[in-house]
């Protein structure tokens, strides 16, 4: 009888029909703004999605007349939900001021799972510079 030490299983996820997409969104100068979607991946019937990579970015270029809130950010939304996954945030008023992150595998979600890439600026006046991406492999359930 043979006997072996390892068991065969599924291969890994990069040799099941895997494509990766890097979804990215960056603006110089951007002015007040409302919440908006930058970009969106929707994982497709029989297939999952695993996030290798995200970025986030934002940074005050000139100043605002009234500073507020801006931000940017990657989020999942599941069955409903709308989850942020990671965001850049900041209230100041002060040039070249900024926050950002940056991370690796943020995750796997399954088929019907959307991620999306938002900014948003609710100050009067000024501009920030933002950037708002994330590294996608979609493959075989």
């Amino acid at each position: 009888m043979k006997t072996s030490s390892y068991s065969v299983s599924r291969p890994v996820p990069i040799d099941r029909n895997a494509a990766i997409t890097v979804n990215l969104y960056s603006s110089a100068n951007l002015a007040p703004h409302a919440t908006t979607e930058r970009w969106t991946q929707t994982v497709a019937s029989g297939k999952k999605a695993q996030i290798s990579t995200i970025l986030t970015n934002i940074i005050r270029c000139t100043a605002a007349t009234t500073a507020d809130f801006a931000y940017a950010q990657v989020s999942v939304n599941i069955t409903g939900s709308n989850d942020a996954i990671m965001v850049s945030q900041m209230g100041h008023n002060t040039v070249g001021y900024g926050d950002h992150a940056v991370t690796g595998e943020a995750g796997t979600y399954s088929a019907g799972s959307v991620i999306k890439g938002f900014t948003n600026d609710a100050s009067t006046g000024g501009s920030i510079r933002v950037w708002v991406g994330a590294t996608i492999m979609v493959y075989d359930a």
